[in-house]
C-alpha cells in the first residue's frame, strides 16, 4: 500500500493530475459550448455548419502532414539538444508549408459544393480554409511541452484553449451566427498557441532553434516525414472507424428513433476515452525512453502500464455497468430508459474497457515506429467491422452494431497482443547515429 501511495505522489508531481484536470475542463467546456451553440443557432444554419465542418474534419489528421507527432516520437528518443533543435527547426517549417496543400483540397471541396448548390457551405468552408495553419502551431507548441514533460505548464495551456473557446463561441456566435463561430475558432485557436509559445519563450525554446546550426540529413528527413505520414494516415482510418456503426445503422434500419438511443448508448463510454487518452499523453514520452534502453525495458515498462489502465478504466467500466439505469435515466431522461438503451450502454461500457488497452498498444507501436502495421490493423478492422454490421444489424438492430464494436476491438486488440509478442522476442536493433548536415 505504501508502494502504492508512493507511486500515486510521483505522478501527481510529475503532472499527471493536472493533465487528467486539464482534460476534464476541456470536455466540460466543449459540451457546454455544444449546448449553448446548439440553441443559439436555427436547425438550418447548424445543419449547414455541420456540414461544412464535417468535411473539414476528415482533412484534420493530416495538418502539418503529421509532422508534429513525428517530433513527438523523435525528440522523445534520447537525442541531443541539438539534434532535437534541428528536428524541431524541420517539422515546424515543412509542416506549416504543407498546410497550403490543405486550402487547396478546402477549397476544392467549397467549388464542389458551390457548383452543387450549397453556396452557405461552400462559404463556410472558405472561411474555415485558414485554419490549419493555427491548429498546427497550437498542435506544436503543445507537444513541444509534452517532449519536456512540462506536464503542468501542458494541462495550463489546454485550459486556456478550452476556456477561450468556450467564451469565444458563446459570444461570437450570439452576434455573428456561423460565421462568428469560425471566426472564434480562429481567435482561440491563435490565442492557445500564442500562449504556449510565451511558456515556450520563457524557457528560451525559439533562441535556441535560431541559434542551432546542425539539420537533419535527407535520410533523416524522409525518415521523420514517412512517420508523420503514416501517422495521419493511421489517425485518419481511425476517424472513419468511429462513424461506421451509425452509418450502418442509418443505411440499414432507416430509422432516426433507433439512431437516436444509439447516439445516447454510446455517448458516455466515448466521452470518457479521454481517460485513457490522458494517460497516454502523460506515459507516452516515458514509454519512448524504456523502449530506447531495449525491448525488455520497453516490455516491462508497458506491463506496468496495461495494469494501471486495467485499474483505472476496469474499475470505471464496473460502475457504469452497475449503475446503468440510473446513468441513463438521470442523464438522458425517462424517454431513453427504456428499449435496447441500457443494454447496450453496458456492452459498449465492456468495449470502453478493451478499447482503453487497445489505445494502449496501439501507441506501444507508434513508440516502436511500426506505424505500417498499426495502419493495417486499422484498415482490416474497419473492413471486418462493415461486414459483421451488415450481418448483425438486420438481425437483431442496434444491438448488432454494439456486438459488432466489441468484437472488432476485442479482435484488433488481440492482433496488436500478438504483434507486440513476436516484436518483444526478436533482438534489439543496433541504432547507428544518423549524420547531420
Amino acid at each position: 500500500m505504501k508502494k502504492l501511495f508512493r507511486k500515486i505522489k510521483e505522478f501527481a508531481k510529475d503532472g499527471l493530475f493536472h493533465i487528467f484536470g486539464g482534460s476534464v475542463v476541456s470536455k466540460i467546456s466543449g459540451t457546454l459550448s455544444t449546448f449553448i451553440v446548439i440553441r443559439q443557432l436555427d436547425k438550418i444554419s447548424y445543419g449547414e455548419y455541420v456540414s461544412a465542418n464535417n468535411l473539414f474534419s476528415y482533412l484534420t489528421s493530416f495538418v502539418g502532414l503529421g509532422l508534429a507527432n513525428a517530433a513527438l516520437q523523435y525528440c522523445s528518443e534520447k537525442n541531443s539538444a541539438k539534434k532535437k533543435n534541428g528536428i524541431h527547426a524541420y517539422s515546424i517549417g515543412i509542416g506549416s508549408i504543407s498546410n497550403f496543400l490543405l486550402v487547396i483540397v478546402i477549397l476544392a471541396m467549397a467549388l464542389v459544393k458551390w457548383k452543387t448548390g450549397d453556396t452557405t457551405v461552400a462559404k463556410y468552408l472558405v472561411f474555415m480554409s485558414g485554419l490549419p495553419f493555427v491548429i498546427y502551431l497550437h498542435t506544436y507548441f503543445q507537444i513541444v511541452l509534452r517532449i519536456d514533460l512540462r506536464n503542468k505548464e501542458f494541462s495550463f495551456s489546454s485550459m486556456v484553449y478550452s476556456i477561450s473557446m468556450l467564451v469565444g463561441n458563446i459570444v461570437m456566435t450570439h452576434f455573428f451566427g456561423v460565421p462568428g463561430l469560425i471566426i472564434s475558432t480562429y481567435i482561440a485557436t491563435a490565442f492557445g498557441a500564442l500562449n504556449s509559445a510565451l511558456i515556450l519563450n520563457k524557457y528560451k525554446f525559439f533562441r535556441e532553434i535560431r541559434k542551432n546550426k546542425e539539420r537533419p540529413s535527407k535520410e533523416y528527413k524522409k525518415e521523420i516525414s514517412n512517420y508523420g505520414f503514416v501517422y495521419a494516415v493511421t489517425g485518419f482510418s481511425s476517424m472513419i472507424l468511429l462513424l461506421l456503426d451509425v452509418t450502418c445503422l442509418d443505411i440499414i434500419l432507416k430509422d432516426h428513433t433507433i439512431l437516436a438511443d444509439y447516439k445516447v448508448s454510446t455517448t458516455i463510454p466515448t466521452a470518457l476515452a479521454f481517460i485513457p487518452s490522458c494517460l497516454i499523453v502523460y506515459f507516452y514520452p516515458k514509454m519512448v525512453r524504456a523502449f530506447s534502453e531495449g525491448r525488455k525495458s520497453g516490455r516491462s515498462y508497458v506491463s506496468k502500464l496495461l495494469k494501471v489502465f486495467l485499474l483505472i478504466n476496469g474499475g470505471l467500466a464496473l460502475i457504469m455497468i452497475l449503475g446503468a439505469p440510473v446513468i441513463i435515466r438521470v442523464g438522458f431522461g425517462e424517454k431513453y430508459s427504456g428499449g435496447n438503451v441500457v443494454p447496450i450502454f453496458c456492452v459498449l461500457c465492456v468495449n470502453y474497457l478493451i478499447n482503453s488497452v487497445q489505445m494502449l498498444y496501439s501507441h506501444v507501436l507508434a513508440v516502436v515506429k511500426r506505424l505500417k502495421a498499426n495502419l493495417v490493423l486499422s484498415l482490416a478492422s474497419g473492413a471486418v467491422k462493415i461486414g459483421i454490421n451488415v450481418l448483425m444489424i438486420p438481425w437483431i438492430g442496434s444491438m448488432g452494431a454494439a456486438i459488432s464494436t466489441v468484437a472488432v476491438t476485442c479482435l484488433i486488440t488481440t492482433l496488436y497482443t500478438i504483434y507486440l509478442m513476436r516484436f518483444y522476442k526478436q533482438p534489439d536493433e543496433i541504432k547507428e547515429e544518423i549524420p547531420q548536415e
